[in-house]
């Protein structure tokens, strides 16, 4: 795989706290607001612009994109970011609860994921993927970096030991107790090695930001797909597949159509096994939580041996093609208004509390689906069901930014 190093735009060391933010679409739009009003400096003023702006605005309109390109120039005017002196390397580690991944910020060739080599297990929506494609036209600029992940080497942890040996250029706590430490990578010597081990790896794989990529990729298209122009590339952050924590993405169901509670468990059990238990929370890979009714159960499916098709075979699509669309009839979870999706360390809690204030029907609860299982289906071509895969710790906005126009940045008309 071919990686570039770049001038990167980089917070004030002083304000790197307060500047770095959530990736842009894991919060909501009153959120953002709250989150704004609180910090000025935070990176969601670029990101999602939206949240500055009157609630009658739609979140599509010029003016979000308009006033991110206004914050972005804001920032760089007032120095709260800077671009950095020499293309380089960024190596990003990040720590919580005692487990650390390292990944290194590089720029990925759009030509890459056209052919691809750059592998994704997720459909993208038209809406999502227009937004970011705006986003990036008018802000000239990759505001958050793709996650992605390669099957592991030991060279690459030996790489990665002796770069720590150095001071990192940025390190902090975020709000949500993870350890961030950052290391400029610029030294000849070093973007040569790392280019050269990375020529080795066959496939990178998306785990998260499957839209930010699509995005990119669509402006280099629309641009007449140049090979060697800024626009030929796209901001990712790669890390070994060893590395990475993979949480429960769940399911919360609004209600039951027309089914009374009694008929949906008739129909369920045509299709599963059903145990009631005290914990539908820590299922196994093969089970399927459900809290429905005031009782929480297991489910097994029956006859589940039968099929041989890795993406069938998932929890997930067990739960798709068994239940969700058969029994309560959403044929299409990324669109339909009956479903929810909840992931990351608090899900459970979260979906209890839905559960329990009644705001919801039954919710489902999923073993984590194993890095292993992302690369069989991608290597298939193969597309997981929609929200399968909530890595944690997210990368966060703000800390690297990808500038398309360095010399455009601040004079550039909007």
């Amino acid at each position: 795989m071919d990686i570039k190093p770049f001038k990167a735009l980089l917070p004030e060391k002083t304000l790197v706290e307060k500047i770095v933010c959530p990736p842009y679409d894991v919060v909501t739009r009153q959120q953002v607001k709250e989150i704004i009003a609180k910090n000025p400096f935070s990176f969601l003023k670029i990101t999602r612009a939206d949240g500055e702006l009157d609630e009658k605005i739609s979140e599509y309109s010029d003016e979000v994109y308009k006033k991110a390109r206004e914050n972005l120039i804001s920032f760089i005017k007032n120095k709260i970011l800077n671009f950095d002196t020499s293309p380089s390397f960024y190596l990003i580690s990040q720590t919580y609860n005692g487990k650390t991944q390292n990944g290194i910020y590089c720029l990925l060739r759009c030509r890459d994921y056209e052919n691809g080599v750059i592998k994704r297990h997720e459909l993208t929506r038209k809406e999502k993927e227009e937004d970011r494609t705006r986003h990036i036209f008018v802000t000239k600029a990759d505001t958050g970096p793709v996650f992605l992940f390669f099957k592991e080497t030991k060279e690459y942890k030996k790489i990665i030991l002796e770069i720590k040996k150095k001071e990192p250029l940025y390190s902090f706590k975020s709000e949500d107790e993870v350890k961030h430490n950052l290391w400029k990578i610029s030294q000849f010597d070093e973007i040569i090695l790392l280019q050269n081990y990375f020529k080795n790896i066959k496939n990178f794989y998306i785990a998260d930001g499957h839209h930010r990529a699509a995005s990119a990729v669509n402006v280099w298209k629309q641009m007449g797909k140049p090979s060697n122009s800024p626009y030929s590339y796209f901001m990712g952050v790669v890390f070994p597949s060893d590395e990475l924590t993979i949480m429960p993405y769940n399911r919360v169901i609004t209600d039951l159509g027309e089914l009374s509670e009694l008929d949906f468990i008739k129909k369920v059990k045509e299709n599963f096994n059903l145990k009631e238990t005290i914990d539908p929370f820590m299922v196994k890979k093969g089970e399927i939580g459900m809290f429905f009714g005031g009782k929480k159960y297991i489910l097994k499916l029956k006859n589940k041996h039968q099929i041989n098709n890795p993406l069938e075979k998932l929890d997930v699509s067990i739960l798709h093609n068994y239940l969700l669309d058969p029994i309560l009839g959403i044929k299409e979870p990324r669109t339909s208004d009956k479903i929810q999706f909840i992931g990351g360390k608090n899900a459970t809690k979260i979906q209890t509390n839905i559960i329990n204030e009644r705001k919801a029907a039954i919710a489902f609860f999923l073993h984590p689906v194993k890095i292993e299982e992302i690369m069989e289906i991608s290597d298939l071509n193969e597309v997981m069901p929609p929200k399968s895969t909530w890595f944690e710790p997210k990368i966060k906005d703000g800390l690297v930014t990808y500038i398309f126009e360095e010399n455009l940045s601040i004079s550039s008309q909007l």
